[in-house]
C-alpha cells in the first residue's frame, strides 16, 4: 500500500468516526432537531406568506371594483356670422380640423352645441322697429363627420320666428353626456378603455339655414327683406380619468 493511500484511509476513518461521535450525542442530536424544525417553521411561513401575497394578487386581477369615470371639460369655437336675404337657404361649413375648433391636447371631442342667433335684440332691430321676428329654420345637415347620429339626445334642427337663439347639439363621442358616471372594473386602466378611441369627431359639421323675412306692412318701415345671422360653434371636448371609490365609505 502506497504512502498516499494510507493517508486517505486514515483520513476517511477520523471522518466516519466523527460523524459517528457526533450523532451518538444527545445534545448533537438535539440541536440538529431543533435546528430542522425551526428551518421547517421559518420556510413555511415564507411560503404562506407568498402565497397570500400572490393569491391577493390574483383575487384583485379578476375583482370587479367600483370606479367613478370624471370628465375634465374643454370649450373650443368658432363663429360665422353673414347677412341672408329673404328666402335665402345656405349651408354653412365648419371643418374640424380647424385650429378654432380643435380640442385641447389629449382631448377627445365629446358633442358639439350650435347657436344659430338673429341679429334682433328683444324683438328690435334697426332694419325692423316695429318688431316683426324673422322666421329662421336651422339645421344640422347629416353627413359623414363621425358622430352619433342616431343619437336621441341630438337637436338637429328647430327653427323661431320669435326673434330668440335656435339651439342645436350633436352627440359626437358613444354615451358621453358629459357627466361623471359610476361604472365597474377590475382597474383604472380598463374603465378608462372605452374613452380613448380615436377618430370621433373628424370631418366638416354642416350647418343649413333658411331665412323668411316677416316685414311690416302696410307703413314707412316695410323695408326689412334681409337678415343678419350669427352661427356660433362650440366643441366640447372631454378628458376621462378613474378614481376607485372605496365601498367601506
Amino acid at each position: 500500500m502506497t504512502e498516499k493511500q494510507i493517508v486517505k484511509d486514515e483520513s476517511d476513518r477520523g471522518l466516519i468516526e466523527s460523524s459517528s461521535e457526533l450523532f451518538s450525542s444527545r445534545e448533537a442530536n438535539l440541536a440538529m432537531l431543533f435546528f430542522s424544525v425551526f428551518t421547517l417553521i421559518v420556510c413555511t411561513f415564507n411560503m404562506h406568506g407568498w402565497l397570500t401575497s400572490e393569491y391577493k394578487k390574483g383575487l384583485d386581477a379578476i375583482t370587479q371594483k367600483t370606479w367613478i369615470v370624471e370628465f375634465n371639460q374643454s370649450t373650443t369655437g368658432s363663429e360665422f356670422q353673414d347677412v341672408w336675404q329673404d328666402e335665402e337657404s345656405r349651408i354653412i361649413e365648419f371643418y374640424m380640423d380647424d385650429s378654432e375648433l380643435l380640442p385641447f391636447e389629449g382631448y377627445t371631442v365629446g358633442m358639439i352645441n350650435i347657436t344659430v342667433s338673429p341679429d334682433t335684440v328683444d324683438g328690435f332691430s334697426i332694419a325692423d322697429p316695429v318688431a316683426q321676428c324673422d322666421a329662421i329654420s336651422a339645421s344640422v345637415v347629416v353627413n359623414d363627420l363621425t358622430a352619433q347620429w342616431e343619437s336621441e339626445g341630438n337637436i338637429l334642427s328647430a327653427q323661431d320666428s320669435s326673434c330668440e337663439d335656435i339651439q342645436l347639439s350633436l352627440l359626437v363621442y358613444p354615451d358621453y353626456q358629459g357627466e361623471n358616471i359610476t361604472v365597474s372594473g377590475v382597474n383604472d386602466f380598463q374603465v378608462l378603455q372605452p374613452w380613448k378611441n380615436i377618430g370621433w369627431g373628424e370631418g366638416v359639421l354642416e350647418i343649413k339655414v333658411d331665412l323668411d323675412v316677416n316685414t311690416a306692412e302696410p307703413g314707412p318701415f316695410a323695408t326689412d327683406d334681409d337678415e343678419e345671422i350669427t352661427i356660433t360653434v362650440e366643441v366640447i371636448g372631454f378628458l376621462a380619468s378613474a378614481f376607485q371609490v372605496d365601498i367601506g365609505m
